[in-house]
């Protein structure tokens, strides 16, 4: 059976609408959550939500990965970056831990913001390749962290020199994922950290490619240190705007 040009253009055609909605619906998403984090920060029981999502989100990561060991899963093991952060991010807000504030609310506040500009930009391509119900929830796990991250920065101001922690952890975050492909095969998971270190260049001449490598990378330096900064800003903004309400209040 032969299918005419006509129903490929209609098919196209469905796709295109289907990602203008979906664009539209992820701009407004983005949005409404940033309205409920401002709502959040401003509620005297903020420090009450985010142990009680905390709670929720380490309940529910233990006992997905823990399914995923018990059916020898091996591929499942956590190695992207939000998945770490899950654990990461819980861990130091339910255990009072002070000393990985800084790192624990930077890789939330990048993985939750990250996946929540994704999706506004490319959510139905999440949709076709992971399903719609995966999807929901990886959205919503992400708008936990982000929403989390917000409520920790606002408590205390970060120090600038903690912005080596981030760096020496991201260190080993690296080191733990090369360690992690040396043993366990990743190539059919769609893990976005695999994606950004294996890109290819292979159709680049040879004669200059190990320096398009070398931009490729030193791009990615400069784009997360970027990051880590505009970080900083919006941790001293966030705490001093809650600071002089709280002066207001006396």
């Amino acid at each position: 059976m032969t299918l005419s040009p006509n129903y490929y253009k209609m098919y196209s055609s469905r796709l295109s609408i289907r990602g203008e909605m979906m664009y539209i619906l992820g701009i407004i998403y983005l949005i409404t959550i940033l309205l409920i984090t401002r709502f959040i920060l401003r509620s005297p029981k903020k420090s009450i939500f985010i142990k009680f999502i905390c709670v929720l989100l380490l309940l529910y990561k233990t006992v997905e990965y823990t399914i995923y060991g018990l059916n020898l899963e091996l591929t499942k093991i956590p190695i992207e970056y939000s998945t770490i952060s899950y654990f990461v991010f819980s861990i130091t807000v339910l255990f009072n831990l002070k000393k990985l504030n800084s790192i624990a609310s930077f890789i939330a506040f990048i993985s939750g913001l990250g996946y929540l500009l994704a999706f506004s930009l490319v959510g139905h391509i999440f949709i076709r390749e992971q399903g719609t119900i995966i999807t929901i929830v990886a959205l919503i796990n992400h708008t936990i962290l982000f929403i989390g991250s917000m409520i920790m920065i606002s408590h205390d101001k970060i120090d600038l020199n903690e912005s080596k922690s981030i760096f020496k952890f991201t260190t080993i975050y690296l080191i733990y994922v090369i360690v992690l492909n040396i043993f366990f095969d990743f190539s059919q998971e769609n893990i976005f950290i695999q994606m950004l270190l294996g890109i290819n260049f292979g159709y680049i001449d040879e004669k200059i490619i190990s320096y398009v490598y070398l931009l490729y990378f030193l791009g990615l330096v400069i784009i997360y240190t970027a990051v880590i900064k505009i970080f900083f800003m919006i941790n001293r903004y966030l705490f001093m705007k809650g600071h002089r309400n709280y002066e207001h209040t006396i």
